[in-house]
């Protein structure tokens, strides 16, 4: 019954709306006191879970004798409404895409830099996926390996690298701190990724990530933090010392 109740919850039904679907799924055409009953709520109020059912259509209210009972209609509507409405958020997102790289460059001339904070391992792995939301084409990162495992897991880092690849996103970075071995590449190899690594002398617990005219900064587990800095001036600052470092790097194969 889980993917029942997802689904229902994706169209925006509550928990108690949803009892009552799966209610009427379970034991078939049923009256409102019996519903109330097996539920354990208010006869009074269980016209409110209903109704909602009733509008979308996903239950009936059907006539047996001398009182009314409720059924499920076909539970294929469901299915249909859930697509109808996934479809209809596809073109509103595209849409929205359209209209935010009009409104980017409309902004451009006077753009004001901006820096969002976020905090603990959850904050920090939502800015990892969000990067991806905001970059064309390239990622370039400074990235303490073993310092961002105890951030980041390896399930956050693999959901990243499937989502980047969907995306034809390149991923130029550059390793500090210990070198990681062969364990550490992502499983079933590299996509569009350029590594280096940092010379010994230089080692940093932080990470950071150019995309655009973005930085974002992952603090190590101490501290468990990130921030981005949303600024051209900045992240062209930052790209000059990606470019820098990556010149005194090694190549990794």
């Amino acid at each position: 019954m889980d993917t029942i109740l997802n689904m229902l919850a994706a169209l925006g039904l509550t928990p108690r709306t949803q009892a009552v679907y799966v209610d009427l799924l379970s034991h078939g055409p049923s009256a409102a006191r019996t519903i109330a009953l097996r539920l354990g709520i208010p006869r009074s109020s269980l016209y409110d879970h209903i109704k909602p059912l009733l509008d979308l259509a996903l239950v009936s209210e059907l006539e047996t004798g001398t009182k009314a009972v409720f059924a499920v209609h076909d539970i294929s509507d469901l299915d249909r409404l859930v697509a109808k409405q996934e479809q209809s958020l596809t073109l509103l997102r595209s849409q929205f895409t359209k209209a935010k790289a009009t409104l980017a460059e409309a902004h451009t001339s006077h753009a004001e830099p901006r820096i969002k904070f976020v905090e603990g391992k959850a904050g920090v792995a939502a800015l990892l996926l969000e990067m991806l939301w905001d970059t064309k084409s390239e990622i370039k990162t400074v990235w303490p390996y073993e310092a961002m495992l105890k951030v980041l897991t390896p399930e956050d880092l693999e959901l990243f690298n499937r989502k980047r690849i969907r995306q034809n996103i390149s991923l130029k970075t550059i390793w500090t701190g210990p070198k990681p071995g062969k364990q550490h590449l992502w499983r079933g190899g590299d996509f569009k990724v350029e590594r280096r690594q940092a010379p010994a002398k230089y080692s940093a617990s932080m990470a950071y990530n150019i995309y655009g005219d973005k930085v974002s900064f992952f603090s190590s587990v101490g501290e468990q933090y990130g921030f981005v800095v949303h600024s051209r001036d900045f992240a062209e600052l930052m790209t000059a010392q990606f470019n820098a470092l990556a010149e005194v790097s090694k190549a990794e194969k």
